[in-house]
């Protein structure tokens, strides 16, 4: 009689044991199952994206210049920044920041490609020889670290710079780390308008 409820324990005991390595075992599938956090998304090379968007922003002549201040340095413009886009004010340095739009709240991040440009046209305000006046000015992108310059004018064999001109800049995912970019234009030249393109890849819709 003892033995057979030995036995009966025994099988009970057993019956618990698969109970319990079955049920953590669904546990354990059913985390791997579930989604990570969408912050975290990385879609792998040659993988197609959920939902591809293209942002595109633009500011046009008269248009107030929003600058997010901390990305810039103090120093360089020390007769101070043109408020608006079209300035013809000299010896004024012009910046800029555009925000990409909802970005975070759908859980974007920057694709890499040749659509990503910023586009610039401006106007030199102090137009003469090589090496002097607007000849000089660069533009130079803020990325958290040192900027990013690229020249505005190439030294022409004879005369000034023209007028006016129009730059198309590519620009790579980690001048757009902090969902921003923010560009300065030194002294000389006017910024008449800008156009930010960037490709980007979300796990949500609009």
């Amino acid at each position: 009689m003892q033995s057979k409820t030995q036995k009966r324990y025994l099988a009970y005991l057993v019956l618990l044991a698969v109970f319990a390595l079955s049920a953590a075992s669904a546990s354990s599938q059913e985390r791997k199952a579930a989604p990570g956090n969408d912050a975290e998304f990385q879609p792998a090379p040659g993988l197609s994206c959920p939902t591809p968007r293209h942002i595109h922003l633009t500011k046009q002549a008269s248009a107030a210049a929003t600058p997010y201040v901390a990305d810039f340095p103090s120093g360089p413009c020390s007769a101070g920044f043109e408020p608006n886009f079209g300035g013809t004010t000299s010896d004024r340095c012009f910046r800029h920041t555009f925000t990409l739009p909802a970005a975070n709240d759908l859980c974007c991040q920057c694709v890499e490609g040749k659509r990503n440009t910023l586009t610039i046209t401006y106007r030199a305000l102090q137009p003469g020889p090589p090496g002097s006046n607007s000849t000089n000015d660069s533009i130079n992108i803020y990325t958290g670290g040192p900027p990013v310059s690229f020249s505005l004018y190439t030294p022409p064999t004879g005369g000034g710079p023209p007028w006016q001109r129009t730059k198309v800049i590519p620009l790579t995912c980690a001048m757009l780390a902090r969902n921003r970019l923010s560009f300065l234009v030194q002294d000389d030249t006017s910024v008449i308008s800008a156009a930010l393109d960037v490709d980007l890849c979300c796990v949500k819709g609009k």
